[in-house]
């Protein structure tokens, strides 16, 4: 059976099931924002975006930003991306996903949107098998966001998240 059939394996969108092929414990999911990152994308994109030429930030920003965090976001990726290479990491995060993966666990990266930047940030380590997006969730509470997770994942998961918010 074709583990990856979106074909862009092993980055994307993870398939329920999937991930009890390497192994019977749990697959582990990591939390993107707050979890492998030490921010959120969202402040990740504006940095770049201001560095890049730190005049264009009043108008066009707070315009964006007037329509709502999720637009402000798509606007923000339209003119830009951060750079994966430059984002602050959690360290222990990234030491427990090594290890989980030596153990032969299956280890996923949980985005609530922004799908292409995570796939680049998860190519940026190999002991990432692929990524989740779980929908543009950010609002909702973590009891709706661990419902979709728990749809996916019906035999079980570890969560890594260091968000009070993304907590599932």
């Amino acid at each position: 059976m074709n583990q990856y059939p979106n074909g862009d394996a092993p980055f994307a969108n993870a398939q329920p099931g999937s991930e009890q092929s390497a192994t019977t414990a749990p697959p582990l999911l990591i939390d993107l924002e707050d979890g492998l990152i030490r921010n959120d994308l969202l402040t990740e994109q504006m940095l770049a975006y201001v560095a890049a030429n730190p005049l264009r930030l009043v108008h066009p920003v707070a315009l964006w930003a007037w329509q709502g965090r999720a637009h402000l976001g798509k606007k923000l990726a339209e003119v830009g991306e951060p750079d994966p290479e430059l984002m602050p990491l959690n360290d222990e995060v990234v030491a427990l996903a090594a290890e989980a993966k030596r153990q032969g666990r299956r280890v996923f990266l949980v985005t609530a949107g922004q799908d292409q930047l995570a796939r680049k940030i998860a190519h940026r380590f190999p002991f990432i098998d692929g990524v989740v997006s779980i929908g543009n969730v950010r609002d909702h509470q973590g009891r709706q966001k661990s419902a979709i997770v728990e749809e996916r994942y019906p035999n079980g998961y570890e969560y890594i998240g260091s968000s009070a918010a993304g907590q599932i």
